[in-house]
This record gives structure tokens, sequence and C-alpha cells, in this order.
């Protein structure tokens, strides 16, 4: 009687049997820790909203680039037209936007009293608009 080899995969050394073992158990991580990603919910929302953040950040700069240059040329013209009306009016412009840079300023720097002027006079009209009535 001969006895047949049988050839097996498995390995019967034990190094080998560790080695297969410790392959099996980081493999088994790897998908653990892919399947916890998966059901992570919050995480993926997060990942989702941070990326339509990009997205929307990415988008308005184009905007953004978009608007200046169509704007260029109508900016370009209006500033021709007040250097001009600057000239005719000797200078009156200049004044002008000095005052309304100063009325920014004040408003800027006092909101609260701004918004109370403006409700004053918003009242008086409404006074003497009811009035004429």
């Amino acid at each position: 009687m001969t006895e047949s080899a049988t050839v097996s995969d498995d390995p019967t050394d034990p190094d080998e049997i560790r080695a297969e073992i410790a392959q099996t158990r980081a493999e088994l991580g790897e998908t653990v820790d892919a399947l916890a990603a998966k059901l992570d919910v919050k995480s993926q929302v997060k990942a989702k909203s941070s990326q339509a953040n990009q997205k929307a950040s990415e988008v308005a700069a184009q905007a953004r680039t978009k608007v200046t240059e169509a704007t260029a040329p109508a900016r370009q013209k209006a500033g021709d037209l007040t250097e001009q009306l600057n000239q005719r009016t000797g200078g009156k412009v200049d004044v002008a936007k000095g005052k309304a840079g100063d009325a920014t300023a004040t408003v800027k720097a006092k909101p609260r009293a701004a918004a109370g002027s403006a409700a004053g006079v918003l009242a008086a009209l409404w006074l003497l608009r009811r009035r004429r009535k």
C-alpha cells in the first residue's frame, strides 16, 4: 500500500498559522473600520457639509470674479463721468463725497443714534403726511 501524499493549502507550521491569523485579524480590522465609517452618519454629514461649503466658496469666488469683470466698464465710465461733473461744478462732487463718507463713518460708529434719527425723520414725515389728509 502506498500512501498518497495529500497537498493542502492549510499551513501546518505554527509560525505560518500565527502569521495567517495576524493577517486575517488585520484584514478584519480594516473591514470593521470601513463598516463603522459607513454607519457613522454624523461623520458622513460633516464630510458632505464640508464638501458643500467648499463648493459654495468656489462658486462664490467665481461669481465675484465675473461680477468684477462685468462691472469694470461701468465703474470706469462712472469714474469718468464723476470727474467730468467735478470739473464742471468746481470740485463740489468731491465735497459731497467727503460729506457722504463722514456720514457713513458716523453711522458705522454710532448705529443706534443713526437708527434713532432715521426713526425720528420717518415719524415726522408720517405725521406731516397724516395732517395733509
